[in-house]
């Protein structure tokens, strides 16, 4: 015999009991009335512990006038019925303490109505703030909601998910230190804009907030789909101050030019490998942060060699199906003596770079570049992303088609041509009409002078 609990498509739990009768499978169905999982699951062991109290035969059960199990009796001298006797209990206890956890959570929303219902005297805004405490107050709590979210939550990348999650957390501990526990509490002028306030005071950028309000948008207007609320979505449309336009400007020529005659570049390899790969590819940095050296390969014709940006391999992943892509070596790291440090990475990660808990392999080199742009070369806003902006603006300004741009960069195309219908330009053919663009030929720095 099987038992399960089954949901409904209206989100009802019925609890179901399956078992084979002359080769047939037939089953019966009973209606737990309640759309809530744990309230579900403690209704459910209390009607298998009822189904199953007939194989533990030294038991006497005595049951309620609602047929809630009160009391059991058991020989004591029996260890496998008093091991059954036990489990039985922790079940009881499990539901007694659900249910008192409930109550809990309801008692503020019944005592603010109570008061209201006392006053005979209610004008009309009392009326309306009666309605809105009684929706308010209803439904699963938030954190339920929550649980529900990230269980069904589909999101490959690992760090997208704990950014998600971390984002979703933290503004339930937000809610819950001002007494917010249900979905129809949040509203856009008292608890998101003031939330929004709570998070500037705290130093977080603009563009940040943008994001977090992304994200908690997201998981409202999943709750609308899914019939938990029928209020407008709060966390969209808000403005910011954003200082994004700089921050996404490309590097001019002067300080490409103040970057690669620093230190930092010229004392250290690695260093210098990782900035030549951002400004020649225009990869986002985390995509050249955790290549390994088997990522690096000749061509078939032995021309030149193939950099496969992928997946594969541990803890290594990328935005979106348009990221994985195979490009190619610039000449200017071959230049620059770059197989013969490949050489040297034989079944390794390219870089020696720490990967922090949750983020990506980029981050600590980034705050290492940042740190140089802004206390050495006094180069403000710009960050390590502005390489894949030089790149991206230099192909576009040299009147290099959108698509090879795109094939080069890991773009995901606009047009449905560009994602169904078409196959990615060949690394070779993205060499032939981009390296000569990508030589950096201004730049004053001896550091780009080859012939």
């Amino acid at each position: 015999m099987k038992l399960f609990l089954e949901k409904r498509t209206d989100g009802t739990f019925y609890f179901r009991q399956t078992k084979i009768v002359n080769n047939k499978q037939i089953a019966k169905r009973i209606n737990l009335k309640t759309r809530c999982i744990k309230t579900a699951r403690i209704l459910a062991i209390q009607i298998l512990a009822r189904l199953q109290m007939d194989k533990f035969k030294k038991f006497d059960a005595v049951y309620d006038n609602q047929g809630n199990l009160i009391k059991v009796n058991v020989d004591t001298s029996n260890p496998e019925d008093m091991k059954s006797f036990m489990l039985l209990q922790q079940q009881i206890e499990d539901s007694r303490a659900f249910k008192h956890k409930r109550e809990l959570e309801m008692l503020r929303a019944e005592a603010e109505l109570a008061e209201l219902k006392r006053d005979k005297s209610q004008d009309e805004s009392n009326k309306e703030l009666y309605v809105k405490l009684t929706q308010q107050y209803s439904g699963e709590t938030l954190e339920v909601l929550i649980d529900t979210y990230f269980k069904k939550l589909k999101v490959k990348n690992v760090q997208t998910r704990s950014k998600y999650l971390r984002i979703v957390t933290n503004f339930h501990k937000y809610c819950l230190e001002r007494g917010i526990k249900y979905l129809n509490q949040i509203d856009r002028k008292n608890v998101v804009l003031v939330y929004i306030e709570y998070l500037k005071a705290t130093k977080q950028p603009q563009k940040n907030i943008k994001n977090i309000m992304g994200v908690l948008g997201t998981f409202f207007r999943k709750q609308i789909a899914n019939g938990e609320t029928t209020n407008s979505n709060p966390f969209n449309g808000h403005d910011f101050d954003i200082e994004d336009e700089e921050g996404r400007l490309p590097f001019t020529t002067e300080e490409l030019d103040k970057i690669f005659k620093s230190d930092f570049v010229r004392s250290n390899q690695q260093n210098k490998f990782i900035l030549l790969l951002l400004l020649t590819t225009g990869a986002r940095p985390n995509e050249i942060c955790q290549l390994m050296a088997e990522d690096i390969y000749k061509d078939i014709s032995g021309d030149f060699h193939i950099l496969d940006i992928n997946d594969d391999g541990y803890e290594k992943t990328l935005k979106n199906r348009a990221s994985k892509r195979k490009i190619y070596i610039h000449q200017l790291l071959i230049d620059h003596g770059f197989l013969d440090y490949l050489g040297t990475r034989s079944n390794k990660r390219l870089f020696d770079l720490k990967k922090p808990k949750g983020k990506n392999f980029s981050v600590i080199f980034s705050e290492d570049f940042t740190e140089l742009l802004r206390s050495e070369l006094e180069i403000k806003v710009k960050v390590l992303y502005c390489f894949r902006h030089t790149c991206i603006n230099r192909l576009k300004q040299h009147k290099i088609n959108v698509e090879i741009r795109e094939d080069l960069t890991g773009h995901t195309p606009e047009g449905v041509n560009g994602k169904t219908y078409s196959q990615k330009f060949s690394a070779e053919m993205l060499r032939n009409e981009t390296q000569e663009i990508l030589k950096y030929k201004e730049i004053e720095s001896s550091f780009f002078e080859f012939d």
